[in-house]
């Protein structure tokens, strides 16, 4: 456990970096060329995680629900493919693209092939991380839930988010461990490619273009979602640690 621990600490550091670096990077949109420097260098850092990511993956033995990964591939896959075939198929010319990236090189006169192949490249690095940190999740939740249960915790959101020992405080000011507030962030993540679905049926004209209400919904929804989840499974697994040999013996001989 403490080798995935520490993983998981090298994980969050790159991470944190990686944030930093968006935060400048958005600072010095649309200025072409430090904005180019920012992204590579999120690109570098975005190496090191996936790296990680992968190397923390060989260490977890836990087996892989098939089904409940395929479940957040769709949603990932699908949604991520469901808005990028719709943009093509609306605005080939992608003049009404908002992706800031893409507006970066389509506004300094970069080719649409080129701007084509950077935003292929971009939309598999974004899928390809959120699949692997949701294997990683599938995986994971089981070894906290055995940390958990003979301990419960007194706030389920506060340990979920930020470890055993979180408070709201620390949840607003980052004193977390990482093993817990990464694991939460994989729910978090396929959850928001709902959103991705949503702007598909906005390119359809079905619903009402929302860039505020609609993506709140669905990371909140994939939230409560996440603490239902594990809720459900801290009570069956305290309710099994709580079944001593002679309870079940008992119930055997009735």
């Amino acid at each position: 456990m403490e080798k995935i621990k520490e993983k998981y600490n090298i994980i969050h550091r790159w991470l944190i970096v990686s944030l930093v670096l968006s935060f400048c990077l958005f600072i010095f949109l649309p200025s072409l060329y430090p904005s180019v420097i920012c992204l590579l260098a999120i690109l570098t850092c975005a190496g090191f995680v996936l790296k990680s990511l992968l190397s923390l993956n060989c260490l977890l033995h836990s087996k892989l629900p098939i089904k409940t990964f395929l479940l957040g591939s769709f949603i990932a896959v699908g949604g991520s493919t469901f808005d990028i075939v719709n943009t093509i198929i609306q605005t080939p010319d992608l003049s009404f693209e908002a992706n800031p990236i893409a507006r970066l090189f389509l506004d300094n006169q970069f080719s649409l092939l080129f701007v084509y192949i950077i935003g292929a490249l971009g939309q598999t690095l974004v899928v390809l991380f959120t699949l692997l940190l949701w294997m990683i999740f599938l995986k994971t939740y089981p070894l906290l839930l055995s940390e958990l249960q003979n301990k419960p915790p007194r706030s389920l959101i506060c340990t979920l988010l930020g470890g055993p020992k979180a408070s709201y405080v620390d949840l607003l000011v980052g004193k977390i461990e990482p093993i817990y507030a990464i694991t939460a962030v994989a729910p978090l993540l396929i959850g928001s490619f709902l959103y991705r679905w949503y702007l598909g049926l906005e390119w359809l004209e079905l619903v009402p273009i929302s860039r505020v209400v609609a993506p709140s919904l669905a990371v909140c929804f994939s939230l409560v979602c996440y603490l239902y989840f594990m809720r459900k499974k801290l009570a069956h697994s305290i309710s099994e640690a709580n079944l001593t040999p002679l309870s079940i013996a008992g119930e055997d001989g009735r």
